[in-house]
């Protein structure tokens, strides 16, 4: 490789990262901080602009083939071209116009490439599937969610995945692993997908007890008691509510882990009373 390419392509790789650096920590906490020293008039002017560009008649009935990338457009992009602008006032001296102008141009590319990944793979939160649209931001957040190693997030859960003839009585409870958090709750359905009622513990931190019973008398009571208990207590453990007879029940639990949403579920069937 010959000087002007090994300048070309650490000129291109300025660009690319510092786009990345300004996308990831500067966002518009920077925009706000920087308005918020301008002196009034300059202020005025630009809220001005900013209402006329509000109401242009694109950006309020933006076609079908731009609504993808509107978010990329109007939160994305000047942070980029703002990196583009102190990229060139720092290294100005370094290289000659037309290389700024070509790493710019390779650096925006892969950028482009980066934000196709959640149109080329859309978002799953839960069992809800999100449409594509293009974003930089949330596409490196995504592709590093995709490649975390995949480990359960429980360290037991009661009844185990997979047991069989377990208490119509019998409560549930999962174990968290450290680093792991239920984002809303864990919820239960009998394997033809009816709600399966019952009564839960919200939230969930790491190393706790997130308990469910079936629905039934003093429920409160139960889940406190049940969050609190070691799995020896929990076995021994009757609730006043029940299942149904030779049911299987599916327990999912939505968590964030790592800055990472997914999901978990385990089975286990119930015997007759």
């Amino acid at each position: 490789m010959d000087n002007k390419s090994h300048s070309l392509l650490k000129l291109t790789l300025i660009y690319f990262f510092l786009s990345i650096f300004f996308l990831l920590f500067f966002q518009f906490s920077l925009v706000i901080a920087i308005f918020s020293v301008l002196p009034v008039d300059i202020k005025i002017f630009l809220i001005n602009v900013f209402k006329d560009l509000s109401s242009l008649y694109l950006i309020k009935n933006p076609p079908s083939f731009f609504q993808p990338f509107f978010t990329f457009i109007l939160m994305e992009l000047p942070f980029v071209l703002l990196s583009f602008a102190t990229s060139y006032l720092l290294f100005r001296n370094k290289c000659e116009k037309k290389y700024h102008l070509l790493a710019a141009t390779f650096s925006l590319l892969g950028i482009l490439i980066l934000g196709s990944f959640t149109v080329i793979k859309p978002m799953n939160v839960g069992e809800h599937k999100f449409p594509g649209f293009f974003s930089v931001q949330i596409s490196l957040r995504e592709f590093r969610c995709s490649n975390l190693p995949k480990q359960s997030i429980f360290n037991w859960t009661y009844p185990s995945n997979g047991q069989t003839n377990a208490s119509i009585h019998s409560p549930v409870v999962v174990n968290l692993k450290n680093g792991v958090r239920i984002s809303s709750s864990c919820d239960t359905t009998y394997i033809n997908g009816r709600y399966a009622n019952s009564s839960k513990m919200l939230g969930g931190f790491p190393g706790s007890n997130i308990p469910l019973v079936p629905d039934g008398s003093n429920t409160v009571s139960e889940l406190n008691y049940l969050s609190n208990a070691d799995l020896d207590e929990i076995k021994k453990f009757v609730s006043a509510g029940s299942w149904d007879n030779n049911a299987i029940i599916k327990v999912t639990c939505n968590y964030i882990k790592s800055g990472c949403s997914g999901n978990e579920s385990f089975s286990f069937t119930t015997g007759e009373e």
